[in-house]
């Protein structure tokens, strides 16, 4: 067994039980065994079964009876003359797991054939008797997994494993060694990769141990960073280093949470700073900056928020919010408490809670334990009053459950808990594989053994879209969709990962609403909800409204050219577009065109009685038929290719940022899935570009007063 549940809290247990239920004459040849085996003086025959043992305080006699002595009396179900273990007959006169024993005296024992038995390892199955011991095969594992980092102290500078295990604790080991300080571990089930944040370059001397090392990694050779690898710990990465963004490397990652929904990972510094960035480290921003030490992240995509628990060394500790871009900081819950600190937080955002860890408290109105609150701070309580230390809770929607791990006298568990506080246990105990180190204190005079873990959510259970990390100690699970069984998180799974097969890679089935684009969707958010940008049949909501934008960027100093051709046949239908010389636009205003939530929509009105727009046509994100639709090219220009024009004929395009007189917006439509407006058109003619997230809207715009071409087949026009 690598890992077995709680083993010494477990063990303890069933000592208090096996106390609890033993009878008089069971107490009594363990009496007897005890005193045989020091060789305590005794008297009588010795040959009916029984002892007088002297006491030491008096001469009373007492007639007990005795195990080993080849007479079943008493409570002995067996008695074979001995008291070894493994024959047959165990040191307490009990029949063995696998044996079978007559009724002689003495007793005589064989083993059985292959019966089902159990051999008290949890990470075993189809335990079976085999000449006499009980065998069990390990047990599958590759579905749910836990993955953890030891830790040392602020005073050590280590390299760390990242350790992965099953959620029952079994088959624990390394998939990562030798990692400078590898906080906030956070799983993307989706893409099947491990973030975490790393700290620093340098190793500290006098690590020892297997693994040991004095020096820096691969994987710690430029600095502190956000990585990522794959699940089994292969293929490391740089995803952004904090040197490339104006960063140090003291500066350091506390905290980190992935977004699936809109494809971004979120991460804080020392100091307080909240950053972000696309998956593949891609426009990464400050959103946010607190003023606190960031012990924890956490997301509520659904609800557009993002949490933090954040906390300062002999200061207040604070619960925040913030909108997903940052925007609209409100701090929900705070605390004028001097010892202690939060340590890790969890959102349910269709339940309407979140949950915070504290630890190391010592003022009474703040206990140790798991507290919650309503999303916005109010009806604030202590859910679970804790045995140890608690931190890094984790809500798993499929249960309705919140984990976290404890601290417990040196010892690290996973505990749980129904949302309300009642059904506290302990899951398992996070055995630690990774070395221990002791750490002297500033005035050297004794040493302490330092441990830690750090945590991540349960991704692809998680009700409200976030996939979470938190500060020490704590853990990261991925479930395993796709595995071909139906866990209870799923509504199917037919054993792979395809999207549009009947069972989506979400173990959802293909349809819209399930989150997953399919064949015939333009869009799927996950709802069916109207006005959210995805209509209830998965069709994108226009982001062009029925009168043009009141205020855009134009190209006053500039010049404009529209062209419009309309054919029987469809397939030779086009328009370009072109905006030139325009107002200043900075690169931000362009928005992330990698981004799901981001929308380009190109939009035309005329003068006529018809109802506007005239023409609406969408610029697809992501992938356009398993190509990225869009490239950066430096830091001004992003080109839009999408050959099939899917979905409403814009082939191509060209955005480029820069100061007033040199901005440019090129766009060309073909196909037959471009619809043209009828022509003629009635001037004045305007042309709008429209780039909407959800939380801005840019827009540029062009206005013709007069044609060059206007009749019922084409239409050209230029400005000024």
């Amino acid at each position: 067994m690598i890992l077995r549940v709680v083993e010494s809290l477990l063990a303890l247990s069933l000592a208090i039980v096996m106390v609890g239920i033993v009878s008089v004459g069971e107490v009594a040849s363990r009496i007897s065994s005890s005193v045989l085996a020091s060789g305590a003086p005794f008297i009588g025959d010795g040959h009916d079964g029984s002892r007088n043992v002297v006491s030491p305080t008096t001469t009373t006699t007492q007639l007990l009876p005795s195990c080993g002595n080849g007479i079943i009396d008493g409570v002995d179900e067996c008695d074979d003359g001995n008291l070894a273990p493994g024959d047959g007959c165990d040191e307490r006169c009990r029949v063995e797991q696998c044996w079978s024993c007559d009724a002689n005296e003495p007793t005589a024992c064989m083993s059985v054939g292959e019966t089902s038995c159990n051999d008290g390892d949890v990470c075993t199955e189809h335990d079976v008797c085999v000449d006499g011991n009980c065998q069990g095969a390990q047990r599958d594992a590759t579905a749910d997994k836990v993955y953890w980092s030891d830790y040392p102290n602020v005073g050590s500078l280590c390299p760390q494993p990242i350790i992965r295990s099953g959620v029952d604790g079994c088959n624990a080991g390394p998939i990562i060694r030798d990692i400078l300080w590898p906080w906030s571990l956070a799983v993307e089930s989706n893409s099947g990769k491990l973030y975490w944040g790393a700290w620093g370059t340098v190793a500290a001397s006098g690590c020892s141990g297997s693994p040991a090392t004095t020096t820096t990694t691969t994987f710690t050779s430029t600095g502190a960073a956000v990585r990522r690898s794959d699940l089994d710990g292969s293929n490391v990465e740089d995803v952004v280093i904090l040197r490339d963004i104006g960063l140090l490397d003291d500066d350091a990652i506390f905290s980190l949470v992935l977004d699936s929904v809109h494809s971004r990972v979120y991460w804080s510094v020392w100091g307080g700073d909240v950053w972000r960035a696309a998956f593949d480290g891609s426009f990464p921003e400050k959103i946010a900056s607190t003023g606190y030490a960031v012990a924890d992240l956490a997301i509520d995509a659904t609800g557009g928020k993002i949490y933090w628990a954040a906390t300062q060394v002999l200061s207040p500790n604070e619960i925040g919010r913030a909108n997903l871009d940052g925007t609209q900081m409100e701090t929900l819950t705070y605390e004028e408490s001097s010892t202690g600190a939060f340590t890790g937080i969890a959102v349910d955002g269709i339940g309407g809670h979140i949950f915070w860890a504290r630890e190391h408290s010592a003022d009474p109105p703040f206990p140790n334990g798991i507290w919650r609150a309503a999303l916005d701070g109010s009806a604030k309580t202590l859910m679970v009053a804790t045995e140890g230390y608690a931190s890094s809770p984790e809500f798993d929607a499929s249960e309705t459950k919140l984990y976290w791990t404890e601290q417990r006298a040196g010892r690290y568990v996973l505990a749980r808990a129904n949302t309300d506080g009642s059904g506290y246990e302990t899951v398992f105990e996070l055995v630690q594989p990774a070395r221990p180190r002791t750490v002297a204190p500033a005035d050297g005079a004794s040493t302490e053994s330092v441990y830690g873990l750090f945590s991540a959510r349960l991704p692809s259970r998680a009700a409200n879209g976030g996939e979470d990390s938190s500060w020490p100690p704590g853990f990261v699970t991925a479930r395993s969709c796709g595995n071909g069984r139906l866990d209870p998180d799923e509504f199917c799974d037919d054993g792979n990962r395809t999207d549009g097969d009947g069972c989506d890679s979400n173990c959802t089935p293909t349809a819209c609403g399930n989150g997953i684009v399919t064949a015939g969707e333009e869009c799927d958010d996950g709802n069916l909800n109207a006005g959210d940008k995805c209509s209830p049949n998965c069709r994108r909501e226009p982001v062009c409204t029925s009168t043009p934008e009141p205020s855009c960027r134009t190209v006053s100093g500039g010049r404009t050219r529209l062209k419009i051709r309309s054919s029987s046949d469809s397939r030779k239908n086009l328009l370009k577009w072109k905006w030139l010389r325009g107002d200043k636009t900075t690169f931000a205003s362009f928005g992330d065109p990698f981004s799901v939530l981001t929308d380009y929509q190109l939009c035309l009105y005329d003068n006529s009685a018809v109802s506007q727009p005239l023409f609406e046509a969408f610029l697809a994100t992501g992938d356009c038929r398993g190509v990225p639709c869009w490239k950066q090219q430096g830091s001004r220009r992003f080109v839009y290719r999408n050959k099939p024009g899917d979905p409403d004929g814009i082939v191509a395009a060209k955005l480029r940022a820069g100061e007033s007189g040199s901005p440019s917006l090129h766009m060309t439509g073909r196909g037959s899935n471009l619809s043209v407006p009828a022509l003629p058109l009635d001037l004045a003619v305007i042309a709008q570009f429209i780039m909407d997230n959800g939380s801005s809207r840019e827009c540029w715009q062009a206005t013709y007063l007069s044609s060059r071409r206007n009749g019922p087949e084409r239409f050209s026009a230029k400005a000024p």
